[in-house]
């Protein structure tokens, strides 16, 4: 609670071990279904994760470089759900 009212602050509690560059991906993932990828900072995507700005760096050096890494995962999703939709429809010539 705040000191000077009655009001609850709730805080995602800060990342601690385990697997962080899935975390991050998720994080910049959630992020850039918000907004633009020009608007997105590696900042941001860290605050959002519960860890430091600088920790981010581990694993990507650069926002290009975690852009590029949220492009191949969103392409290899993509194709995921191609190949359910197509074997839904019965594979093959009748999936298109």
């Amino acid at each position: 609670m705040c000191a000077n009212d009655n009001t609850v602050n709730i805080k995602k509690p800060a990342y601690h071990h385990g697997d962080l560059r899935r975390v991050l991906m998720a994080e910049g993932m959630r992020l850039l279904a918000e907004r633009d990828a020009e608007s997105l900072s590696l900042r941001e995507v860290a605050r959002a994760a519960g860890v430091s700005a600088t920790s981010i760096y581990r694993h990507f050096p650069d926002k290009g470089a975690l852009m590029a890494a949220l492009a191949r995962e969103g392409l290899a999703r993509l194709a995921l759900a191609q190949r359910a939709a197509s074997e839904a429809a019965g594979g093959g010539e009748a999936g298109f």
